[in-house]
C-alpha cells in the first residue's frame, strides 16, 4: 500500500524564508515603531549596571545580573534606549525565527507549515518585546540558539555542540536568572527520553553529552558567582532575585512572621497596606517590596547583600509557616502566565487590534494544550502497553512512537514547562515571563500537529 507522504521542505527554503522575513520584518518594524525602544520601570536597573560597566569593570554588586547590561553597554544604551539596540534585538528575533524554521524543516515539515510558522512569528505580538528595553527578546534568542545547538549535537554525534549549548544557556541565565537550572533540566531530559520513548537506558555517549551540557552551563554561572564572591563577598550571579520573587507569594501572610522579627514584620505590613490602595497600582500589593526596603533597612540595621539575605530568610519563614497559602498562590499564578501579552506597540491603541490579537492568542493556546493532551495520552498508552508486555509478554506487537519527532517535541516542551514552573513557583507568573519561550510554543504547535497526524494514520500509512 502506498505510504502517506508528509511534505518535505527544500533544504534552502528555511534560510530563504528567514532571510525574506528578516529583511522585510526589520524594515517594517523600524517604520512602524519610530519611538522604539520603549522604557519601562525595570529598564533603569539595567541602565545602572551598564553605566557601571563603562570603564570595563564592575565597581559594585547590583540587583540586576550582568548579561543584558552588557548588550546595553555594547550598543551605547547606557542612559536611554538607542535605535542601535532596537535594530540588534529586532535582527536577533528574526535570527531566532530562522533557527526554529531550520529545526522544523529537519523534522520534515513542509513549505506551507514553514511559511505559516514564519508569518505568525513575524506578527506584532511576537515581535513587540524587541522594541522594549527588557531582557525577554535577547533571552529568547539565546534559548533558541542553545536549543538548536543541542539538536545539532544529537544529530551529528559530536560533543562540541553540547558544550556550546551549555555555555549559551548559561549566559541566558545571566540575562534572565529564571533559567539558572535549565541546563540541568535539559541534561536530565536527554537521559530520560531514550527510556521514555524506546525503553532503553542511555548509552555512555548520552551520559557524556548530558554531562557536558550541564557542566558547561554550570561553569558560566560558577565563574560569575566566584567573581562576585571574591570581589563583593556574595556568591551568586546577583543578590536579591529569589527573595524579591518569593515576596510576591507571601504578601498575604506577613502577619505570620514570628515575634522575633516583630519590627521587620510591622515595616513590611505597613508597606504592603500602603501599596495595596495606591492609585495606579495593581491593587494586589505583589510589588510592595521596593517600597518596604528603606524602612526594613532602618529597623534591621542591615543593607546591601545582608538586607537581601534577610528578605530571603523572612520569605522562607513565611512559606514554612503557611505552605498551603504558598501552594494556592502558585496555582493562582498559572492561568496568568498563559494570558496575552499584547500591548500598545502591537495594538496601536486600537481596541479592534487588541481583540484580534487576543482571539489569535487564545486560539493558539487552545491548539497547543489540545495537542499536548493528545500526545501525552499517546505517550501514556505507549508506556502502559510496554508495561503489559514486560509483565505478561507480547500478545501483539507494540506500535512504536516516532522517536525523533517526539524527542524534538519533548525537548522543546522542556523549555516551556521549565519556564512556567519557575515563573509561577518563585514569582507571580506574569504573562510577560512567557515571552522568551513564545517561539518554542509556536514550534510545539506545528510539530504537535505533525505528530498527531502521524499517530492517527493507520500503521501501514504512517511515516
Amino acid at each position: 500500500m502506498k505510504k502517506l507522504q508528509i511534505g518535505r521542505s527544500s533544504s534552502r527554503l528555511p534560510a530563504a524564508l528567514a532571510l525574506a522575513l528578516g529583511v522585510l520584518g526589520t524594515a517594517f518594524y523600524c517604520w512602524l515603531w519610530p519611538q522604539a525602544p520603549l522604557l519601562v520601570s525595570d529598564s533603569y536597573g539595567y541602565f545602572e549596571v551598564s553605566r557601571d560597566l563603562a570603564d570595563g569593570r564592575m565597581d559594585q554588586l547590583h540587583l540586576r545580573s550582568v548579561g543584558y547590561p552588557l548588550l546595553l553597554w555594547i550598543t551605547g544604551a547606557t542612559e536611554e534606549g538607542s535605535r542601535t539596540l532596537f535594530l540588534i534585538t529586532l535582527v536577533l528575533h528574526f535570527l531566532a525565527v530562522g533557527l526554529m524554521l531550520s529545526a522544523l524543516a529537519r523534522a520534515g515539515l513542509g513549505a506551507r507549515s514553514l511559511l505559516a510558522f514564519g508569518l505568525l512569528a513575524a506578527l506584532p505580538p511576537f515581535v513587540q518585546s524587541s522594541a522594549m528595553v527588557l531582557t525577554e527578546s535577547f533571552c529568547q534568542f539565546l534559548l533558541v540558539l542553545g536549543f538548536v545547538l543541542l539538536l545539532e549535537g544529537r544529530r551529528s554525534g559530536r560533543w562540541l555542540p553540547f558544550a556550546a549549548a551549555g555555555v549559551v544557556l548559561g549566559y541566558s541565565a545571566l540575562v534572565r536568572p529564571t533559567f539558572q537550572a535549565l541546563g540541568a533540566a535539559l541534561g536530565l531530559a536527554l537521559l530520560i527520553l531514550p527510556w521514555l520513548l524506546e525503553g532503553r537506558l542511555p548509552e555512555r555517549k548520552r551520559w557524556i553529552s548530558a554531562g557536558l551540557l550541564v557542566a558547561s552551563s554550570a561553569a558560566v554561572l560558577l565563574a560569575v558567582g566566584t567573581w562576585n564572591q571574591v570581589r563583593f563577598g556574595h556568591f551568586g550571579i546577583s543578590p536579591g532575585n529569589l527573595g524579591y520573587s518569593l515576596s510576591t507569594k507571601t504578601v498575604r501572610v506577613l502577619e505570620r512572621l514570628p515575634d522575633a522579627y516583630a519590627a521587620e514584620r510591622e515595616a513590611l505590613i505597613r508597606a504592603r497596606n500602603q501599596h495595596l490602595v495606591e492609585r495606579g497600582s495593581s491593587h494586589t500589593a505583589e510589588q510592595y517590596l521596593p517600597q518596604a526596603k528603606p524602612e526594613l533597612a532602618r529597623v534591621s540595621g542591615l543593607e546591601g547583600t545582608e538586607l537581601e539575605g534577610l528578605i530571603l530568610h523572612l520569605n522562607l519563614l513565611l512559606i514554612r509557616a503557611a505552605p498551603l497559602n504558598f501552594l494556592l498562590e502558585v496555582m493562582k499564578s498559572v492561568p496568568g502566565f498563559w494570558f496575552p501579552v499584547a500591548n500598545s506597540l502591537s495594538t496601536g491603541g486600537s481596541s479592534a487590534w487588541m481583540a484580534a490579537w487576543t482571539v489569535l492568542h487564545f486560539a493558539l493556546m487552545g491548539v497547543f494544550f489540545l495537542e499536548a493532551l493528545v500526545l501525552a495520552g499517546a505517550l501514556l498508552l505507549h508506556l502502559t502497553r510496554r508495561l503489559q508486555v514486560n509483565l505478561w509478554g507480547p500478545a501483539s506487537p507494540i506500535r512504536s512512537l516516532p522517536a525523533e519527532p517526539f524527542t524534538l517535541y519533548l525537548l522543546a516542551a522542556t523549555f516551556v514547562v521549565y519556564n512556567m514552573l519557575v515563573s509561577t513557583v518563585v514569582h507571580h507568573g506574569e504573562a510577560r515571563f512567557r515571552t522568551p519561550t513564545e517561539l518554542f510554543i509556536l514550534l510545539l504547535i506545528f510539530l504537535g500537529a505533525r505528530l498527531w497526524w502521524t499517530l492517527a494514520a493507520p500503521p501501514e500509512l504512517s511515516t
